[in-house]
Order: C-alpha cells, then structure tokens, then sequence
C-alpha cells in the first residue's frame, strides 16, 4: 500500500517516525488526558451557570504566573493531541483534535442539565433512552454552533476549508491516526520553506529544496512540486481525484485505507 505519510513531508528537518503501535497507545494516552481536563472544565462552568464569554475564563499554570485564557489552555491541549507545531492556531488545532470551543460544549452541557432539571422539577424521571436522546441532540446542536463558529474563521483558513463542509463525519471518525507529518500537511506549519523561513526563521529563502520553485508550502509540496510526481501520481490513484487539502480530508474519512 502506498505509504502517504512518506509523501506528506520533506527536508532537513522531518523527523522519523515512531512505530505505530507506540504512536497509537501514545495518542491514546493524550486523548485521555485531553477528555478528562475538558469535562472537568465544561461541567464546572456549565453546572455553575456561569456566562459563556470565553474572553472571561482565565486558568492558572504553576510555571506561568500570568493568567491564560481558557482557549490557550484549549489550544495547547489540542496541540499536542495532533503533534502540532506551537505556532498553529487555536481554530486549526482544535479542529484537527475534534474538539469543539470549549464555551460551547459548556452550553451544550448547560442546554442538557437544565432539561433534565425541568423534568425532575415535574415529577419525571427521564430514562436512559431518553437521556441518550437529549445527549443525541445536545451533540447535533453543538456541530450546528461549531459549524456557524467556523463560518468567518480568524486563523486556520486552509485548515477550516479543508473540513468545515465535512465537520460531521469528521468528529464521528474513529479510524486512522493523526501523525505530525499529517498535521503539517493540514496546517502548513511544518517542514516547508516558507513556514521555516518567515515564522520558525531557519530558513533563508522560502523556495523549494527539491524543485527550487519560489514557495516551498504543503500545497505547493501537495500539488505542485514536479519533485514528487511519482509518489502524487500514486496518491491521486488513491484518492481518485486531483490532490488538495479538501480532497484529502474526503478521502481519509471515506477510506480507512487513506
């Protein structure tokens, strides 16, 4: 089978990647970590009927004795469940991560509680189907929030492109794994050029190693550099259509092979 992620990155600077089985239980491991923290947070703000500005909630990190707001603290969370650089922004990370702004999965929670107070309050108790269907819809109407959210994305726009139309079936996917090179594929922040000439500063030109063309970018690597014509002619027969960011994501939630 075609190994795509020997496609994805190139340079001096790609690193080797781990075994995977040691990047699965790692990931894992991360996920963990991530969904415990966020349901300690959204239940505290939700059940606390706080409001659900996310400029106003601030958390406190021993080694940084300045206050962080909450979508920091989501961003850097996120980062590391996608292996991404420091430098992605909160709206790429935290949808690569499937993990909707914390603000609003406060207010789904929120939504959710007050619904079963209702009914508690009128003598019903609600059963366990109809408690998986109020969760059900508590979680369509987050997408819905999600979707609007990312409807005029302020960072992340080749990123949020790539999955907006497709979010649904994006948070549902359980198979594959996001490895860094992946993600630097997605985000662009990585081992291209132009990303390690005008932010990372390691570069003295952003043009291209491999064709010497001038911008060395994940699309440019993805769709045009004629140094790797063979492995996109290989990719392209994986996909069955012509190479883009959309046009990978399609394939990676319609194939378990992608």
């Amino acid at each position: 089978m075609f190994d795509v992620t020997a496609y994805y990155v190139h340079g001096r600077y790609a690193r080797r990647a781990e075994p995977a089985q040691a990047h699965a239980a790692r990931e894992k491991r991360r996920n963990i970590r991530n969904t415990t923290t966020l349901y300690h947070q959204a239940c505290s703000i939700a059940y606390s009927n706080a409001n659900l500005d996310k400029q106003q909630f601030t958390v406190q990190r021993p080694h940084r004795p300045e206050q962080n707001s909450l979508e920091e603290t989501a961003k850097g969370l996120s980062g590391e469940t996608i292996r991404g650089y420091r430098t992605v922004s909160w709206t790429a990370a935290t949808l690569l991560a499937s993990d909707p702004p914390w603000e609003l999965q406060a207010q789904m929670l929120a939504e959710v509680y007050r619904y079963r107070s209702s009914l508690r309050a009128r003598g019903q108790i609600p059963s366990a189907d109809q408690i998986r269907r109020i969760r059900a819809q508590g979680q369509r109407a987050l997408i819905d929030w999600w979707m609007e959210d990312l409807g005029s994305p302020a960072a992340g726009l080749a990123t949020v492109d790539a999955i907006r139309l497709n979010l649904r079936c994006w948070v549902k996917r359980r198979h594959g794994v996001r490895s860094f090179r992946l993600t630097q594929v997605l985000t662009g922040h990585g081992s291209f050029s132009k990303y390690l000439h005008q932010i990372a500063g390691r570069e003295v030109t952003p043009a291209c190693h491999a064709c010497g063309g001038p911008s060395d970018t994940a699309r440019h690597t993805l769709e045009d550099c004629v140094a790797w014509g063979p492995q996109r002619c290989a990719l392209v027969a994986v996909t069955g259509e012509a190479l883009s960011l959309p046009s990978v994501v399609r394939s990676m939630l319609g194939s378990e092979s992608c």
